[in-house]
């Protein structure tokens, strides 16, 4: 099997049952597990049922890697003369913190406040630190996924599961490793792309203030020289910049700003995630279990732009009756590849 599925740490107990699946991955969602099986009319399929409820863990073996998290919901269908069509749904182990509320006041850095939510999900994780230094983190019943993501979205940073541990870092840059080359027409068999230029900004203004000294304010303003660079060719920034000229926004920060340095980060986090919405596009692939969100992706053999190179927003890997095994990847770049 190019794939191996375990449920509550059975191996086997899926085997030969399995119509249809689908493990997706993401940078700005929950990593999702989709499994359709067809259970036979006789024998112990009532059993097997028994076993299938909410709750139970999986474990997806894919290629050299693996992936966790637990079955959250479990559906069932049967007929008098149809045997058991069942459905799994799982969600990576960081859904365990949604609908769980947290109120403290505490002195802590971002990456720490990160290291203790996921702790309490049973997740280890490495965590690159911020330029803000610790404040005060004032959480009145709040939502501890949806602090989380609030953390990402302030820095434009990302969370993703490597494969062994849950990685906090900029959502613009590629994970640790060559640039991985796919080839067209074998690798990837269908490719779409789309540059948009209405969500982008050139400049963002950010204001703060400390709570604690009311009279203190803050603002710090990100241009196109604080932006990152994914590919080598003009900018979607750029772009807007020479077509319609400069565009600010400006945005209040909220009390989580309050020291300079977590103003300054905010306003290029906005910036950077704008810029990043310019280029989105589909590679359709042959089975590639090892492609992941983060990665820098380049397809040689693809007439420009569709060669990248790109960054994997998410993956989704596939298998099915009628199309056999299959990788579907969702890339993003905030520039056009280099002309030659």
């Amino acid at each position: 099997m190019r794939c191996d599925l375990a449920i509550d740490g059975d191996k086997t107990l899926l085997d030969g049952l399995v119509s249809s699946l689908e493990y997706r991955e993401a940078m700005d969602e929950l990593d999702s597990l989709v499994v359709q099986l067809h259970l036979p009319m006789a024998g112990d399929a009532s059993k097997l049922v028994k076993k299938l409820k909410p709750g139970v863990a999986y474990k997806l073996t894919l290629g050299k890697r693996s992936a966790e998290g637990d079955i959250v919901r479990v559906s069932i269908r049967r007929g008098s003369a149809v045997p058991y069509q069942v459905t799994l749904w799982g969600l990576e182990k960081l859904h365990r913190l949604r609908n769980q509320r947290l109120s403290e006041v505490k002195e802590q850095t971002r990456g720490d406040l990160l290291k203790a939510l996921l702790g309490k999900a049973t997740v280890s994780g490495t965590f690159q630190a911020v330029k803000a230094t610790a404040s005060e983190q004032v959480l009145l019943d709040a939502d501890m996924l949806r602090v989380v993501k609030q953390i990402c979205v302030e820095r434009n940073f990302t969370l993703y599961f490597d494969g062994k541990k849950v990685v906090f870092g900029p959502r613009g840059k590629a994970r640790a490793g060559a640039v991985e080359e796919l080839v067209w027409g074998f690798d990837v068999v269908d490719a779409s792309l789309d540059a948009d230029l209405t969500e982008l900004v050139t400049k963002v203004t950010a204001h703060g203030r400390d709570y604690r000294k009311p009279d203190t304010a803050m603002k710090f303003t990100a241009d196109k020289a604080k932006l990152g660079k994914i590919s080598g060719g003009k900018t979607g920034v750029e772009l807007r910049t020479a077509a319609f000229g400069d565009l600010e926004v400006v945005v209040p920060a909220p009390l989580s700003m309050g020291t300079s340095s977590a103003v300054e980060e905010s306003a290029i986090g906005l910036l950077q995630r704008r810029a990043e919405g310019f280029l989105r596009g589909t590679l359709e692939c042959d089975w590639l279990p090892d492609l992941m969100p983060a990665m820098k992706v380049k397809v040689k053999g693809a007439e420009w732009p569709l060669g990248g190179p790109f960054l994997v927003h998410a993956a989704a890997h596939s298998l099915s009756g009628s199309e056999g095994y299959t990788t579907t990847l969702e890339v993003f770049s905030d520039s056009y590849p280099a002309e030659t």
